[in-house]
């Protein structure tokens, strides 16, 4: 097992290191094997090397498929303007959500990661109040299979692609068969699930400390079969 902690090449980030060493120092001390990356901008002063990178998280937006579908009232209801949803997409339609991924896949090319993962959720600021979602778990993994079968194709074969579940609509564990549905349909080879524990508890509101979440999910009655 290889323990990881993950970082953006954001300026959030990278200033906190002076250079490569000082980087590798940090995690290193905490016995940790590498980093997973996630893109956040241009390194300009070289502070991640290839030989830190374990692990890619794909560039994801949070509330994204009612741009895939057409849907301009709820693209403008969540940003307010055309201008804020050129600002997050780059434009309007398909073509802006398929672009930002091929670009950002080039990106974390070049840190020649084992794995990429792919966020397979959508949530809007006010669903995240309201709990009154306009897509189901099937219309979010519908989009995220359109978007994966066109934007990776066998030239990105190196690379373990692991679809990540959250508790919005999507990929949340709640219904395993979605999840083996997402992966036959899914044409990219080497794809499979990394599973977020922290992310599954938060599917059960009931559950209020953590060693109850420990509880339930070791119990001998739960399956852990997918």
């Amino acid at each position: 097992m290889k323990k990881i902690m993950n970082i953006t090449t954001s300026r959030f980030d990278l200033p906190r290191y002076s250079d490569n060493n000082d980087l590798k120092q940090a995690y290193r001390q905490f016995g940790l094997d590498g980093l997973e990356l996630m893109e956040g901008g241009d390194d300009e002063n070289q502070i991640i090397a290839i030989d830190d990178v374990i692990g890619a998280h794909l560039k994801y937006f949070n509330y994204w498929v009612c741009v895939w579908n057409g849907d301009d009232d709820a693209a403008l209801a969540e940003h307010g303007n055309w201008e804020t949803c050129k600002q997050v997409f780059g434009g309007r339609g398909r073509e802006v959500i398929v672009e930002a991924h091929i670009k950002n896949l080039e990106f974390v090319s070049r840190y020649e990661p084992e794995y990429l993962v792919f966020h397979v959720s959508d949530v809007s600021i006010q669903e995240c109040i309201t709990r009154e979602h306009g897509y189901s778990d099937i219309h979010v993994i519908d989009a995220v299979i359109d978007l994966v079968n066109t934007v990776f194709t066998d030239a990105n074969a190196d690379y373990t692609l692991l679809f990540e579940n959250l508790w919005w609509p999507g990929m949340n564990m709640k219904e395993p068969e979605l999840v083996e549905y997402l992966l036959s349909k899914v044409n990219y080879p080497k794809s499979g699930v990394m599973l977020d524990m922290g992310h599954l508890l938060h599917t059960d509101s009931s559950l209020r400390t953590a060693d109850e979440g420990i509880d339930i999910y070791t119990a001998p009655s739960i399956s852990t079969t997918i």
